[in-house]
C-alpha cells in the first residue's frame, strides 16, 4: 500500500504555528496549559514519526526490517498517547470548574487502561502481526489494527457522556468544543477508514488542537484586552504555581489613585493611554518579573524574592516611578498611586490568602497612610488576622443574637435630670472582654454586616423599652449606617419593632450623620421625611467633624444638633474655639435646635460646657455606657422627669 504523507506535512505546518502562538514570552503555568503543550508535543512526535517510517518504508528493500518495524511501533504508540493525552486534556477542562473530581479519577484510570492494552498489543504485535506486519515489502494491517479506533471511540463517547452530565456547569467555550469537535473527528475518522493510503490522523489532531486552542489556549482569554498585560486570573495561577513549588516571591500592588480626574481631565481615550504608557513602564522597569493588569487602575508585579534589601528597592523603584509627572503625547498628568507589597516564603497561603492580605494592605494604604506605601510584614499580618477574627465573632454574634446594648444617659441641662440616652452596641470576644466598637463597627460597615447588627439593636432598644414603660425616659437615640439610611427596609423594620413591643414612636430617635446622606440625599431626605411623620425624630450626630454643614440642617429637619466630642475638646484647649463654639450654639438655637455636648468627662469641663449654654451633656463625668439592669438601678438612684426634649 502506498500512503500518501500531504495531510501529515498540512498538519505540522498547523501544530508549528499553534505551537509560535502557544509558547510566546507570556506562556501561563496553569496546569491546562501544560497539557495542552504536552498534546502538542505528543502530536508533533507521532506526526514526524509516522512521515519518517512511510518515507523508510518506500526503501523497504534498503532498510532493515527491524527498523521499519521499530518506527512503525513507534508511530502507533506515540498516536495513541496523544489521542490518550488529548481525552485527558478534555477532561481536564470539563471538570476543572466542577467539584466531581472522582469523575475526572475514574475517566483517566480508564484512559490509563485503553493506553496499557495499546502498549501490550504493539508487544504481542512483535511475534503474532495482530496490529501491523510486512511482506514481500509492503505493509500490511492486522486484524487488531483498528484498535487504536476503538480506543479513540470509547474515548470519545466518555467525553460526550461527562458533557451531558455537567453541561449546566461548562463554560460556553466548552460547549463549543464538543459541538463541533466529534463530528469533525467522525467525519474525518470515517474518510481516513475509506481512503486508507491517505494518512489523516495527524490532520484530525492538528484541526482538533486548532479548535481548542481558539476556544480556549488563545492568550487573549489571559490578557487585559486594553495593556496586553496578563490579567488577574493569570496571577492567581502564576501565584499558584510558585506558593506550590516554595519558591520565595514578592508581590507588589500598584493601585493608581483619583485616576478618573485624568478621565475627566482629557478624556476615555487618553486615560486608556496613560494605562497603557504605565503597562509598558512596568515591565520595563521590572524586566525579571511579570507584570499584570488586575483592575481598571490596579497592576501586580510578581518577582522572586532573594533579599529584603532587595524586595525594599523593588518596592522603592515603584514608588519613585509614580512620584514623576507622566506624558503622553501633548498631555501629562501626575499619576499618584498606592503601593503595597507582601513577601511569601514558607507560609502555607494560596493565593486567595496573599491577594486578601495585599487588598487589606491597599485598603489602609489608601485610607490611613500618607505616604500610600505598606510593606506588609509581620506586624500588618497580625492586623489582618485580629480583622478576620473579628469578623468572625460579629458572624457567630449575629447568628446568635448576641450583641449587647448599653445606653449612656443624657443629662438635662435645663432641669438637672437624664431624661433620654443613647443605645451603644457592645460586642464580647469568647472569654467575655469588650470588644471597642472603634474597632469593630468600620469592619461591620466594611463586610456589609452594619445592617444585622443594627437590627439587633433596634429589637432589644424597643424591647427593653416595652418591658419597662416606667422609665422617666422621654427617649432612647440608635444609629443608622449610611447602608440602612439609602435602603429601602429602615422604615418597615423601625414600624415593625415598635408594634410588636407596644412602644410609643415618640419614645425612638435616630441618629445620623452628614457623611451618611452625602451619597444618596433624595433617598436618605425621603425616608427621614416618613419617619418624621411617624412621629420618630432624628439627631445630627458628630457635627463638626469635617460632613457637616448648615445645607443639610436647614433642608432637614433635624430635632437635634450633637456636637462631637473632638470640637468641644478643642474648645477647652483654646480660648478662641471656645468663643466660636459658643457662637455656634447661639445660631443652633436661633434655628430652633436642642444642642447636646458630647464627650464630658470632668467637672471642669462640664462647668466650661454650661457657659456655652447646651442643652444637654453627654459623656463619662454624667453616667458611662451601662447595660440594661445597670440602667434600671441608675434610674432608681436619681430623680428623673419627664419633660419634653428640649424644655
Amino acid at each position: 500500500m502506498n500512503f500518501s504523507i500531504l495531510a501529515e506535512l498540512a498538519a505540522l505546518i498547523i501544530i508549528f504555528i499553534l505551537i509560535m502562538f502557544h509558547f510566546d514570552d507570556r506562556r501561563s503555568r496553569q496546569l491546562r496549559s501544560r497539557l495542552f503543550s504536552l498534546c502538542l508535543g505528543l502530536a508533533v512526535l507521532s506526526i514526524f514519526i509516522n512521515i519518517l517510517s512511510v518515507c523508510v518504508l518506500d526503501y523497504y528493500n534498503q532498510v532493515p526490517y527491524w527498523l521499519n518495524h521499530i518506527l512503525c511501533g513507534l508511530y502507533y504508540l506515540t498516536s495513541n498517547l496523544m489521542c490518550s493525552a488529548t481525552a485527558s486534556y478534555l477532561f481536564y477542562l470539563i471538570f476543572e470548574n466542577t467539584a466531581e473530581t472522582h469523575c475526572l479519577k475514574y475517566a483517566l484510570i480508564i484512559i490509563g487502561c485503553l493506553t496499557s492494552a495499546i502498549i501490550l498489543l504493539l508487544v504481542v504485535n512483535i511475534p503474532t502481526g495482530c496490529l501491523f506486519y510486512f511482506q514481500d515489502g509492503q505493509y500490511y494491517h492486522g486484524w487488531a489494527n483498528y484498535a487504536g479506533y476503538a480506543a479513540l471511540g470509547i474515548e470519545l463517547t466518555m467525553l460526550l457522556a461527562c458533557f451531558f452530565r455537567n453541561r449546566r456547569l461548562l463554560p460556553p467555550q466548552m460547549k463549543k468544543i464538543i459541538r463541533i469537535m466529534p463530528p469533525v473527528i467522525i467525519i474525518m475518522t470515517v474518510f481516513q477508514l475509506v481512503y486508507p493510503e491517505l494518512l489523516m490522523n495527524g490532520l484530525i489532531t492538528a484541526l482538533c488542537f486548532l479548535i481548542i486552542f481558539i476556544s480556549f489556549q488563545n492568550s487573549r482569554v489571559e490578557q487585559n484586552t486594553l495593556t496586553f498585560l496578563e490579567n488577574q486570573t493569570t496571577l492567581y495561577t502564576e501565584l499558584d504555581y510558585c506558593l506550590n513549588k516554595k519558591r520565595p516571591v514578592q508581590l507588589i500592588l500598584i493601585h493608581l489613585l483619583k485616576f478618573g480626574a485624568v478621565n475627566q481631565k482629557f478624556g476615555y481615550q487618553n486615560g486608556n493611554r496613560f494605562l497603557k504608557k504605565v503597562a509598558r513602564s512596568l515591565e520595563n522597569y521590572f524586566p525579571t518579573g511579570q507584570v499584570f493588569h488586575v483592575g481598571n487602575v490596579e497592576f501586580a508585579i510578581l518577582h522572586e524574592f532573594k533579599s529584603e534589601e532587595d524586595a525594599l528597592a523593588r518596592t522603592e523603584s515603584a514608588r519613585l516611578l509614580f512620584s514623576e509627572p507622566w506624558t503622553v503625547g501633548s498631555f501629562s498628568s501626575s499619576l499618584p498611586a498606592a503601593i503595597t507589597d507582601i513577601i511569601c516564603k514558607e507560609e502555607s497561603f494560596s493565593s486567595g490568602d496573599v491577594m486578601e492580605r495585599l487588598q487589606f494592605g491597599m485598603d489602609c494604604a489608601k485610607k490611613n497612610n500618607p505616604s500610600y506605601l505598606i510593606h506588609f510584614d509581620s506586624s500588618w499580618n497580625q492586623l489582618w488576622e485580629r480583622r478576620n477574627l473579628l469578623f468572625q465573632y460579629m458572624k457567630k454574634n449575629i447568628a446568635e443574637n448576641n450583641f449587647e446594648v448599653f445606653y449612656q444617659p443624657v443629662f438635662c441641662c435645663n432641669t438637672g435630670r437624664f431624661c433620654s440616652a443613647e443605645a451603644l452596641v457592645r460586642m464580647r470576644d469568647p472569654e467575655g472582654n469588650l470588644i471597642s466598637p472603634g474597632e469593630f463597627i468600620p469592619l461591620a460597615e466594611q463586610a456589609g454586616l452594619i445592617g444585622d447588627i443594627t437590627w439587633i439593636v433596634l429589637e432589644k432598644v424597643c424591647s427593653f423599652l416595652g418591658l419597662h414603660p416606667e422609665l422617666p425616659l422621654k427617649a432612647v437615640s440608635i444609629n443608622v449606617s449610611a447602608q440602612q439610611l439609602s435602603g429601602s427596609v429602615l422604615f418597615e423594620h423601625i414600624e415593625e419593632a415598635l408594634y410588636k413591643y407596644h412602644v410609643p414612636a415618640e419614645k425612638l430617635r435616630i441618629e445620623i450623620t452628614e457623611r451618611m446622606i452625602t451619597s444618596s440625599y433624595a433617598q436618605a431626605k425621603e425616608i427621614i421625611e416618613k419617619l418624621i411623620n411617624k412621629k420618630i425624630q432624628f439627631y445630627l450626630d458628630d457635627f463638626g467633624v469635617g460632613y457637616s454643614n448648615f445645607k443639610s440642617m436647614l433642608e432637614l429637619p433635624f430635632e437635634a444638633v450633637k456636637l462631637d466630642h473632638s470640637i468641644v475638646s478643642e474648645a477647652f484647649r483654646n480660648p478662641h474655639a471656645f468663643q466660636t463654639v459658643g457662637i455656634l450654639v447661639e445660631m443652633l438655637h436661633q434655628a430652633g435646635y436642642v444642642v447636646i455636648a458630647e464627650g464630658i468627662e470632668t467637672q471642669k469641663q462640664e462647668q466650661r460646657i454650661r457657659l456655652l449654654e447646651v442643652d444637654r451633656i453627654q459623656g463619662y463625668y454624667h453616667a458611662r455606657p451601662m447595660p440594661e439592669t445597670e440602667l434600671l438601678e441608675f434610674y432608681r438612684n436619681v430623680n428623673c422627669c419627664g419633660e419634653e426634649l428640649g424644655e
